[in-house]
Parts: structure tokens; sequence; C-alpha cells
């Protein structure tokens, strides 16, 4: 992130003092929990300057290299942006995403925990699919629909999506989704009540890349900025693909957060689907 920040009067510090020098943890990581608890607390709010280096030394009684440590960790992990010339900001608050492990959308999880959700239509088409695509939604069709958004969560671009259709769902799906005010409604939603077709199950993968010319712009980040990408076949009760997409969230911005089941599958054992894409590049 390299947004410039405006400084403000005088930089907010945070509400610790002292590290333990009887804790097993070492400096920079004591140091750094300390910090991001103030962050998590809102002791330090976004768009707070932190204390220069020789300050955070003076106070916690380290050396730069631990503060330097402990800072450019935080950094790396998206809670603070060091602008040049300026000093250190604590960044924009994460967003937390609950719909890896259940069948649930982008848009209700945000939009049922009382979010802004805006997606913007960057194209609706028909198009051939590849055989990578045809496999995940295992259709013969020669054509099939793809909708491609921009997922905004309270003003801000979170996901670049690629949704993949079967035209089998409606007698003349690209219409429907034409016509439909997906800026703000649901496709599930729509799916349901103008194909009465649900969601029930999904398989999702998730894979770390970087972002191309075109994702950094749609997103508004940088080319190279970290991003997850989510590839996901989801299907109805009676277990046929109904869609299949891919998801390019930024990783400065979101947090993933998975409910893990108790054992149901003997020791060794595990379900893997061959009908998802292997990982592969971002290509246009």
């Amino acid at each position: 992130m390299t947004a410039e920040r405006p400084t403000p009067v005088s930089p907010r510090r945070p509400v610790g003092n002292r590290l333990s020098r009887d804790s097993r943890l070492p400096f920079y990581q004591q140091l750094k929990e300390q910090l991001l608890e103030d962050i998590r607390s809102r002791a330090l709010r976004e768009g707070d300057q932190l204390d220069s280096e020789p300050d955070l030394c003076a106070r916690f009684g380290v050396s730069r290299t631990v503060v330097r440590q402990a800072v450019g960790e935080l950094s790396q992990e998206g809670y603070l942006t060091r602008v040049q010339g300026k000093g250190t900001f604590v960044s924009a608050p994460k967003f937390m995403e609950y719909f890896l492990d259940s069948a649930d959308g982008f848009h209700y999880d945000f939009a049922s925990r009382g979010f802004s959700v805006v997606s913007k239509v960057f194209s609706c088409r028909e198009e051939e699919p590849t055989d990578e695509v045809r496999a995940a939604l295992n259709t013969r069709e020669k054509r099939v629909v793809v909708l491609e958004r921009i997922r905004s969560v309270d003003g801000k671009p979170l996901a670049f999506t690629r949704s993949y259709l079967p035209n089998r769902l409606h007698t003349n799906l690209l219409k429907l989704l034409d016509n439909a005010d997906l800026s703000k409604e649901s496709l599930y939603s729509l799916l349901r009540d103008s194909c009465g077709v649900s969601v029930a199950s999904a398989v999702r993968r998730v894979e770390a890349v970087n972002a191309d010319q075109s994702l950094a712009t749609s997103l508004g980040t940088a080319v190279g900025a970290a991003l997850l990408l989510i590839r996901s076949q989801c299907r109805d009760m009676d277990g046929r693909p109904v869609e299949y997409f891919e998801a390019w969230h930024r990783a400065d911005l979101a947090v993933f957060e998975v409910q893990v089941p108790g054992r149901t599958n003997s020791p060794g054992e595990r379900v893997v689907p061959n009908d998802l894409p292997s990982p592969r590049s971002h290509r246009s």
C-alpha cells in the first residue's frame, strides 16, 4: 500500500510502554503484538502516524533492530503503511470474510453483517468455454454466460469476480442478467427467484497470486500487489454445477476465516474433487 496519508498534529502513542524481559517471546514479537493490540483496540486508528524509531526505542527500551523488525512485519501484513519522507501510518482495517466454508456468496456474507455491498458489472457476455470451464460446469454447451464484476464493500474495491454460468439455467440467461440490477442485487438471489436454482454446496480453492495490470486497475491497487484467488464450483440441491467462478481478492484488505469441523473421514482419507481446474496463473 503506497497511498499517502495526512500527518496528524501529533502521533498517537501506544498504550503499553515496556516489554517483559522474562517472556519467552523475543522483543520484536512482543513489540509487534503490543502495536497490533493497539490497532485492534483502536488506541491506534486508521491514518494515525506511528511514533518514530527513536521514540519507540526509548519508550520500549529496545534497539532499532527490534523496532524495524516489528514494524516491518506489520507493514508486510498490511497493518501499517510506510510513506517515504513522511513516516509510518496505520492502514485501513481489513475485512473479515466468512463465505469460504459455506454456500453463501460474497454479497450475503457482507450484507448480512450490515456492510454496504455494491457490484459494478464489468462485462456480461456469452463465450465458448474452455475445457476447464466446461468440466467445472459439467456441460457440453458450446457457449456459456460470463459475468465479470468489481465487488466493493463500504466503498472500497475488494474483489474482481468472473462467474461462468450454463445457459441451461434459463431460456435467455444473458438477457435476464442484462436486465437485472446486479449493482446491489445478489446473483444467487436472482438465480433463486428467476430460475428456481439455489446454491446448496460448493468446492473452493484458494491460491496466492499477484495483480496484473488489468486487475490492478480494476481493484485500485498496484501491479504486482498480493491477491488471493478463489476458484469455486457451486452446486444445486441435486449436486449439479450451476456456477463456476474465479475471484481475485485484495490481500491487503481481506482476511478469511474458516470453521473447521471434527474429522469426518478416516485418518489419511480426503475427498479430492477432480472437476475443478488445476492451479494456474491469471489470464485475462
